[in-house]
């Protein structure tokens, strides 16, 4: 979707990105026009897995200290993916295109993602909501 073409330059109060920022190539041009179509005291929301996350740390190093024998890194690296951001690399990113970070949100586990789910749904126990 052209965002020029159905956005005006400070138009929009909130703009949200979930699991898309990864898939692209080049992210700082995509970022630079959702910037600019957001008002001031507006949101940019993005979703994106943790380059940093320690489990990732732990499968390199085995897979290093193997010698490559041992790779259990597979399930951590989707081939759809083109770009891995740690906060700070995604804060510079958006901070190059006068963009602020709020708050960072680490959610470790899929139990994690819905927070209105009842403590049985989170478990899996019951049918999943559809946030889950």
């Amino acid at each position: 979707m052209d965002l020029d073409e159905h956005a005006l330059d400070g138009s929009l109060a909130a703009v949200t990105k979930w699991e898309v920022i990864e898939h692209l190539y080049e992210p700082a041009p995509v970022v630079r026009q959702v910037a600019a179509k957001v008002r001031p005291n507006g949101a940019l929301i993005l979703e994106t897995p943790d380059a940093a996350f320690p489990v990732r740390s732990v499968l390199l190093s085995l897979y290093a200290l193997s010698g490559g024998r041992v790779n259990l890194t597979d399930p951590m690296y989707y081939w759809e993916h083109k770009s891995y951001f740690t906060a700070a690399g995604l804060t510079q990113l958006l901070a190059g295109n006068g963009l602020e970070v709020v708050k960072v949100e680490r959610l470790t586990s899929p139990v994690q993602r819905c927070s209105t789910c009842s403590p049985a749904r989170r478990r899996r126990t019951e049918p999943r909501c559809i946030a889950c």
